[in-house]
C-alpha cells in the first residue's frame, strides 16, 4: 500500500487504478467508494483500458452505491474496441455461456481464446483457464483436464475451483471419486473456498463439516456462509 501510494502521488495510472480497486473492495475510510470511482475515472482516462472496465462491472452491480446499466455498456464498449483484457474476460464469457444478450458459440469463443494466448504468451492463467472452460463444454470433462492442469500449474484460482469435477468420470482411466477427493485436497492446500466447500459433503464428522465449512465462509464462500447460516 505504501508503494502504490509512492507511484499514486507520481501519478503512475497503474497504481491508481490498484488503489482504486484497494479501496472498492477493502472500504478502509469513510469515503472509499468515492475516491474508488474517482480513481477508477483518472486511470481510464491516462489509458488504463482495464480501469474502464472495472468502473462498468461496478456500475452494473452497484458497487459505488448505484447503479447506471446504461454507462456500464458504454464503458464495457469502449473497453473491449481499447482492447481491455478484463473486458475480453467478461465477453469470452458471455460467448462461452451465452449471457447477457450474447449467443452461446463455445467454437467462436475457443479461436478468441487461442488468439489471444498467442498475443499474451502460455503463461496466461486467465486465458489458460478459460480455454480448460471452452474445451469442456466442447469436448467433454476428460478433454479438459490436461487444460485445467496448465492452468492451475500457472496459479489459475479458478480453475482449481472447476478442476475436480472434471475427473467424475469414473469409467475413464484414473479418474472417479479418488481423484476427484485428492484433487479437492491438493485444491484446499492452495486455499480454494470452493474446495472447502466441496470436501465438508464427502466427510462423516460434524464436527469436522463445520470445520470446513467455516475455513471455506473465511476464505469468502457464498455458499458456505449461506449454509452455515
Amino acid at each position: 500500500l505504501e508503494m502504490l501510494n509512492a507511484y499514486e502521488e507520481k501519478g503512475n495510472p497503474y497504481a491508481t487504478y490498484a488503489l482504486g480497486r484497494y479501496h472498492l473492495i477493502v472500504q478502509p475510510d469513510a469515503d472509499s467508494l468515492e475516491k474508488a470511482e474517482q480513481m477508477y475515472n483518472d486511470a481510464y482516462k491516462q489509458g488504463i483500458a482495464d480501469a474502464g472496465m472495472a468502473m462498468s462491472i461496478a456500475l452494473r452491480y452497484g458497487r459505488f452505491g448505484y447503479i447506471d446499466r446504461r454507462k456500464s455498456h458504454e464503458l464495457f464498449v469502449e473497453a473491449l474496441e481499447k482492447d481491455s483484457r478484463l473486458a475480453a474476460y467478461r465477453q469470452l464469457n458471455n460467448i462461452i455461456f451465452g449471457d447477457n444478450g450474447i449467443e452461446k458459440n463455445p467454437g467462436k469463443a475457443l479461436t478468441i481464446v487461442n488468439g489471444l494466448i498467442e498475443t499474451d504468451g502460455e503463461e496466461d492463467p486467465n486465458w489458460a483457464y478459460l480455454k480448460g472452460v471452452i474445451i469442456a463444454d466442447i469436448y467433454g470433462d476428460a478433454s479438459s483436464i490436461p487444460y485445467f492442469q496448465k492452468a492451475i500449474s500457472i496459479g489459475a484460482m479458478s480453475a482449481i475451483s472447476v478442476y475436480p469435477y472434471t475427473l467424475m468420470d469414473e469409467d475413464a482411466p484414473n479418474m472417479g471419486k479418488e481423484a476427484y477427493i485428492t484433487a479437492l485436497k491438493e485444491g484446499m492446500e492452495k486455499d480454494s473456498h470452493d474446495c472447502f466447500y466441496s470436501y465438508a459433503f464427502e466427510v462423516d464428522d460434524d464436527e469436522e463439516v463445520l470445520n470446513l465449512l467455516h475455513k471455506a465462509y473465511e476464505l469468502g464462500s457464498i455458499q458456505a456462509t449461506r449454509l452455515l447460516g
